[in-house]
């Protein structure tokens, strides 16, 4: 439930994101990992994955927050590693996506769970800023979320996410 909460917000953010762009570029979610490797050779699609590296109970007295470190991996189609191509996506981008993150720093989705909620974004990063393998260009923006149980005992599912 945590990893769909994490989707969700994304989601909407991502989909704010996309509202905004004047191109006809879009960030779109990959939907597993063939989406990455069979991406077609051209500059019109932007992928994205989203993966949770850990998830930790806090360390105090009430043990309802979940420490929860979240990785977003993008891959970008970029032709030859063309500088100008790979400062537009830093800048257009992955800049201002990381931005909305840093903007919107709670989150609660009833629809998924009546339990669980995002409560605060902290240590957001990008990573890789700098990989390119083959014509793709690989960053990764990386982030901490405090997650919110309302009730450990009794957490209620809205969806078949779970």
């Amino acid at each position: 439930m945590i990893l769909t909460l994490t989707e969700s917000y994304l989601t909407d953010l991502f989909t704010q994101f996309n509202a905004r762009l004047d191109s006809t570029v879009k960030i779109h979610k990959a939907t597993d990992d063939n989406d990455f490797a069979e991406l077609p050779a051209s500059q019109a699609q932007i992928n994205y994955m989203c993966f949770i590296k850990d998830v930790v109970i806090e360390s105090r007295e009430v043990q309802n927050i979940y420490n929860v470190a979240n990785r977003i991996d993008f891959i970008f189609a970029v032709n030859h590693k063309d500088n100008t191509i790979y400062k537009q996506n830093f800048d257009k981008y992955l800049t201002e996506f990381f931005r909305m993150i840093k903007a919107n720093r709670q989150y609660k989705d009833t629809a998924i769970s009546t339990a669980l909620s995002i409560i605060d974004i902290t240590d957001i990063k990008i990573v890789n800023g700098d990989k390119f393998e083959d014509e793709y260009y690989l960053p990764t923006i990386e982030f901490e979320s405090r997650i919110y149980d309302r009730d450990n005992s009794t957490i209620i599912l809205k969806s078949d996410s779970v």
